[in-house]
């Protein structure tokens, strides 16, 4: 918690506060049968990823906003579409995700082998938030249409 004092009177923020709530996605009921909300650095994490699966155009005032990574599923398994992809990620996070301080994004192409696999990229995420300076990091697997 940190404390801000403002008219001689400390007032408490909640640093979760700092990093916002939102619904929870896929939307979810609470027990006590309310839509599940989510907050902080779990908050900041699903923001990323909805930046990722976004079209264009279908975020509200903000219709630049979004890489669309449905969109890139007929595109060829290779590590340059890999690393494409993961800088225009970094490019649509850094500016409609303020509370990003630093990220990362590599890329790996993972071509099949068999049949029985799938051509699929996997993007690393590696970001710092501003508020509490804590890295975290994920892999989103995108798997690729055979074309």
């Amino acid at each position: 918690m940190n404390r801000i004092l403002r008219s001689s009177k400390a007032i408490r923020i909640n640093n979760d506060d700092l990093l916002g709530t939102d619904l929870r996605f896929p939307l979810q009921v609470n027990n006590r049968g309310d839509l599940a909300l989510i907050s902080g650095l779990p908050n900041l994490r699903q923001a990323i990823i909805d930046i990722i699966e976004d079209h264009k155009g279908e975020v509200l005032f903000h219709e630049k906003m979004g890489v669309g990574i449905a969109e890139k599923l007929h595109r060829p398994c290779t590590d340059q579409t890999a690393q494409a992809l993961a800088f225009l990620i970094k490019e649509q996070i850094l500016k409609y995700e303020a509370r990003v301080k630093s990220i990362d994004i590599s890329g790996v192409a993972k071509p099949a082998t068999s049949s029985d696999e799938q051509n699929t990229i996997l993007l690393t995420v590696t970001y710092t938030d501003i508020t509490y300076h804590h890295e975290d990091n994920f892999t989103y697997p995108l798997v690729l249409e055979a074309i």
